[in-house]
């Protein structure tokens, strides 16, 4: 019977004692009273000599002479003895564990022989030594006249390995380079301090606890602020250590910060929240215990995590193992198992299963067994044991299927026929593959071990590799979820990479072209949805049997989302239906499709959508030379004729600061019917509107796929970002460009129009040439003006490019005849007169340039645009302009 928190608790007991003939003594009863305090007071002098003084908390009188105490530890007694009067003991303690406590129970009896009165009184020792932790929860508070009251919790026993008689608090005051330093030995846990009278002084406590052996480590110091005048955003100055410790064993994780106001701690586990106290303390750790710990330090100016410290135990490990039965699990199944698993050794006795939690659930069983002993054991060892024991178990009867890995670890695998093997790792730590490939074992010891995403630092064929395996799962994936969703996390995982470098082309398109056959012909129930760290997935099957189809909304609200930092974030997937655009990352809208026959009934159709966190699958290394960059996430649609109307509708959310953005549409080009190119392309896309940083965009879907049973639409879309405006991202440049263009027409005209009024200047040679020169330079800054207008539309911009292209040449070519023309009248002189020399020039000067656009236009529009301006770039502007400007310049300079 145990007491309760009162002062004094009194229980009567009652008993009867018959002997074997049957004869009964009668029932006699007695009063147990347990008091606390019965000023016990513990002594330990050298050699172990343990002196013992307490007092009655009865009056002796009473007739409570005699004392029977006790000293046990860890309810081992350890002596037992009785005494007759007195209240003084001295006795030998051999083996005492320094900071193992003790227990010392004091009881007074009465002589009555038929009621007996005890009153218990109890206390706690240990051999002394130095305080093995600081005093914690340190506190102020400015009071006034300048007084500060500092106050800080007690060590527990343990912590302090002794009782605690005192503290000693240093009060240290920094000024003008010197310190003020005060010592003050106190026996409470409060202290009131007269403070500072000056704000040039920083003034700081620090705090011990003594035992009879010393003073143990002081606190971390606690500066003395005025909370009314800082302000300063907490700090980490001490990061918590990781702990491999035993079972049982205490624990103290610490986080040291600074900040003003003084930050408030959290102590998250896992990243769940477990304490406000600035030292995390556990008395005994148990296998819950176990995790990943860090601090946050918050206060007004804002806040700061620690790094993680794992809390891990020696010699305790555990596995998983799921077994598929051919018939129901039944509890008498699992509790035979359990039995059986309990108390079992593996291994030739290197290690012990300590327990086995067992679920089941219709024909499958889970099973997470720990085990106690060496954890160095390998991998395969374990398993096999484990599984042989399991077998035996169930007498190798009801066993279809059996699989057993590392629980709270990551297990092993390998690829690629063993080329690339990741060994059976412990949480949090991480396995080098080669120097240049490795992952990261994370998850928690709740949750169960998971491999992290690959990093590569080097280009290998790790991926073409990976993807194989994943090429060799997608026909078992097509009815099976499981094996899906390991297929999708493949994929996940692969487009997390860190390197886009190390993909090849090849395996883009595979990892594309396994995705498209995946959606397209796996089994599902109506919707199934997958979301991974940067990879989600929707597919769809939509029966048009009451009605034409309406349409569909499908869209991932991310927040706003740094692009650079993306992959740190949960994917979430709105409902489908007609739910609103607003506020989402992205979102695309299938158009309803009016087209279609609505008698035409009962027929099913797939929708897939997908998105992309990450263009780690669309490489576009050439528009990156251009300094374009993809600054959206990708949205990717795939879906019947029948279901995808020729025109879709997005909704993209790109970085606030951006200028220039256009959406874009993944096109594959084919090499040899094998290998394939590809780029974004802005074709048949265009801006609806724009919204601070949401675009809303229109794209016509182009992309077929070929499936095993049908040919469907599948699309993948984002935002391009022009990473180099040039001048259009300068709206005065632009506003000065527009007004000297607009006064330059404006004079031509004038000029123009003089000329052609005048019929001697008309008629004249070099009035003809002059008329020529000027009209070119006014189409010339016509077209100029309205190309500024076409950059959406890829079309209206590459001609708009090619008619500059075209007229700059024709000025140049005029020029190179007015060159000709003064040579001749100024230098040569006589015999210079040239016949029908206007008609000549002209015809020259207007169709050698077109030519030479026609022939720079053969080889493809996108060379006269570059989504900012509309201009010839590439090999048109070099060879078909640069060249005949420097030819035409020389000529000029050498007549």
């Amino acid at each position: 019977w145990n007491a309760t928190d009162d002062n004094s608790t009194r229980q009567v007991i009652c008993y009867n004692a018959t002997d074997s003939l049957g004869t009964s003594s009668g029932t006699r009863c007695f009063t147990l009273l347990v008091m606390k305090g019965a000023g016990i007071k513990v002594t330990i002098h050298s050699d172990n000599l343990v002196q013992i003084n307490w007092t009655h908390t009865k009056p002796s009188e009473q007739g409570f002479n005699i004392s029977l105490y006790t000293i046990s530890s860890n309810s081992t007694i350890l002596v037992k003895s009785m005494q007759l009067g007195g209240c003084a003991l001295s006795t030998q303690l051999n083996g005492i564990d320094g900071g193992t406590p003790y227990q010392v129970v004091i009881a007074g009896l009465n002589e009555h022989s038929v009621a007996v009165e005890i009153i218990i009184s109890s206390v706690f020792f240990t051999s002394q030594k130095v305080p093995s932790v600081a005093p914690y929860g340190i506190v102020y508070i400015l009071l006034p006249n300048n007084v500060i009251m500092v106050e800080w919790s007690q060590p527990t026993l343990i912590e302090a390995r002794g009782f605690v008689i005192g503290y000693t608090l240093v009060y240290s005051c920094y000024k003008n380079s010197t310190i003020d330093r005060k010592v003050y030995d106190i026996s409470t846990n409060m202290k009131y301090l007269q403070a500072e009278n000056d704000s040039r002084v920083t003034c700081s406590i620090s705090v011990c606890a003594k035992t009879i052996a010393g003073c143990g480590p002081p606190s971390q110091p606690l500066i003395i602020q005025d909370e009314t005048e800082c302000q300063k955003a907490p700090k980490i100055t001490v990061q918590p250590e990781s702990i491999f410790t035993t079972m049982g064993s205490p624990v103290t994780l610490e986080c040291h910060t600074s900040g003003c106001p003084i930050p408030k701690i959290t102590w998250f586990k896992d990243n769940a929240i477990v304490s406000n106290d600035p030292y995390l303390v556990i008395q005994a750790v148990t296998l819950s215990d176990r995790g990943f710990y860090a601090c946050k330090a918050e206060n007004n100016y804002g806040y700061a995590f620690s790094s993680e410290a794992k809390l891990s135990l020696k010699g305790v490990y555990q596995y998983s193992a799921y077994l598929q039965l051919n018939i129901s699990a039944t509890l008498n199944i699992v509790d035979e198992l359990s039995r059986y698993l309990t108390g079992r050794s593996v291994v030739n006795n290197s290690a012990n299963i300590l327990f086995a939690n067992i679920s089941y659930s219709g024909t499958t069983i889970n099973a997470l067994i720990t085990l106690a002993g060496n954890n160095t054991l390998p991998y395969n060892t374990i398993v096999s044991e484990i599984y042989f024991l399991i077998s035996a178990a169930l007498e190798y009867k009801f066993i279809s299927t059996i699989n057993v890995q590392r629980f709270d670890g990551c297990p092993l695998i390998s690829i690629c026929d063993d080329r690339y093997v990741w060994r059976e790792t412990e949480l949090g730590s991480i396995y080098t593959l080669s120097p240049c490939i490795y992952r990261r074992c994370g998850g928690t010891y709740s949750t169960g071990g998971q491999w992290e995403d690959v990093i590569l630092t080097c280009n290998t064929d790790y991926v073409s590799c990976a993807v194989s395996e994943l090429e060799d799962l997608v026909e078992e994936a097509l009815n099976n979820t499981k094996i899906a969703n390991r297929l999708l996390s493949g994929v996940d995982n692969l487009i997390n990479t860190n390197n886009y470098a190390a993909y090849q082309s090849q395996d883009a398109q595979r990892l594309l072209n396994l995705l498209n056959y995946y959606s397209n012909n796996a089994i599902i129930n109506e919707t199934t949805v997958f979301t991974g760290k940067v990879f989600a997935i929707q597919l769809e099957d939509i029966s048009i049997s009451k009605g034409c189809f309406t349409g569909r909304n499908f869209s991932i609200n991310l927040g706003y989302v740094d692009m650079a930092a993306i992959g740190n974030t949960t994917i979430d997937i709105h409902a489908i239906g007609s739910s609103s655009m607003e506020n989402t990352t992205a979102s695309v809208t299938v158009l309803p499709i009016v087209s279609i026959n609505c008698s035409n009934t009962g027929s099913s159709h797939r929708l897939t959508f997908y998105t992309f966190l990450k263009n780690t699958l669309f490489p576009s290394a050439q528009q990156e030379k251009e300094n374009f960059k993809l600054g959206s996430i990708i949205i990717s649609v795939g879906g019947s004729a029948v279901t995808l109307a020729e025109k879709l509708q997005f909704s993209f959310q790109v970085a606030k600061d951006t200028i220039s953005a256009y959406p874009v549409q993944w096109t594959t080009k084919y090499i040899n019917d094998s290998y394939e190119v590809g780029m974004w392309s802005t074709e048949g896309s265009r801006v609806l509107s724009r919204q601070n940083s949401v675009f809303r965009t229109e794209t016509l879907l182009k992309e077929k796929v070929n499936t095993r049973q049908r040919t469907v639409y599948q699309g993948n879309f984002g935002m391009l970002l022009d990473l180099n405006p040039g001048m259009m991202s300068c709206p005065a440049a632009e506003i000065l460009s527009t007004i000297g263009t607009i006064i330059s027409v404006i004079s031509l005209l004038f000029f123009v129009i003089t000329y052609l009024s005048s019929k001697n200047l008309r008629r004249s040679e070099h009035g003809q040439v002059l008329i020529n020169m000027s009209c070119a330079l006014l189409c010339l800054y016509v077209v100029f003006l309205v190309a500024g207008y076409t950059t959406s539309v890829p079309a209206m911009c590459g001609f708009s490019a090619a008619l500059v292209h075209y007229f700059m040449l024709v000025y140049f070519m005029w020029t190179l005849v007015e060159a000709v023309f003064l040579y001749m009248k100024l230098v040569k002189v006589l015999g210079s007169k040239v016949s029908r020399f206007s008609l000549k020039a002209g015809l020259v000067s207007w169709l050698v340039p077109l030519g030479i656009v026609v022939i720079s236009a053969g080889a493809g529009y996108r060379y006269y645009y570059n989504h900012n301006y509309c201009r010839a770039t590439g090999f048109p502007f070099y060879l078909g302009f640069i060249l005949p400007f420097l030819i035409i310049y020389v000529f000029n300079w050498i007549f």
